[in-house]
């Protein structure tokens, strides 16, 4: 059985079960967080396999995650964006903020062995965050490409840098567009990618 059928295999009795226990206990739905200190976490979606987000904007520190369970596969020989791999960060007018992007997913990279790699990166804004290459393309090499069909596992990558927001911006906070992409860079090769997590913290500037 291949991988993806044993999963759909698996949705049904998930979703009996959820709605069973959704019976017994059904939680007040979570509303947007405000811009406060104290705001909770907030959740837009609950369906599988769709971009699900959630967020926490404090005064200091910022959260934005999005997950997604559909499986995406790269054959483009150029910077793919990954599905539900992008969110956006709030940095307050004058203010200058550290950022991590956190991704996980399962991959695989399948192609002759030894002769390929799958890539991936951040950008901000459409700038690379770090590390990067020197050549500004930032080709992190996520896996390395191998034949066979059943050799998916975790990977993951780590980007950080700075984002600011002048003081002369029009409105009280820049928004920053932060996306993850992938790449295939060889024509012989395919980069699998499901179950995606990308999370995204910005701490700012007190």
């Amino acid at each position: 059985m291949r991988k993806q059928e044993w999963k759909a295999s698996l949705v049904p009795i998930f979703v009996i079960a959820t709605a069973s226990f959704a019976l017994l206990s059904a939680p007040p739905a979570l509303a947007r967080a405000a811009t406060t200190s104290s705001a909770p976490i907030a959740a837009e979606s609950t369906a599988p396999d769709v971009c699900n987000r959630s967020w926490h904007r404090g005064r200091s520190t910022q959260v934005e995650v999005v997950t997604n369970g559909t499986p995406q596969t790269i054959s483009d020989t150029g910077w793919t964006d990954l599905t539900c791999g992008t969110v956006t960060v709030q940095v307050p007018k004058g203010t200058a903020a550290h950022l991590t992007v956190w991704v996980n997913a399962e991959i695989r990279c399948k192609g002759p062995s030894d002769t390929g790699w799958c890539g991936g990166r951040v950008l901000a804004d459409g700038q690379l965050l770090k590390p990067s290459n020197d050549d500004g393309n930032g080709d992190f090499a996520w896996d390395t490409a191998e034949p066979g069909t059943w050799r998916w596992h975790s990977g993951s990558l780590i980007r950080a840098g700075i984002v600011r927001c002048p003081a002369s911006n029009a409105t009280a906070n820049c928004d920053r567009k932060i996306t993850v992409q992938a790449i295939s860079p060889n024509s012989n090769t395919d980069f699998w990618i499901d179950d995606t997590i990308v999370r995204a913290e910005l701490i700012r500037e007190s």
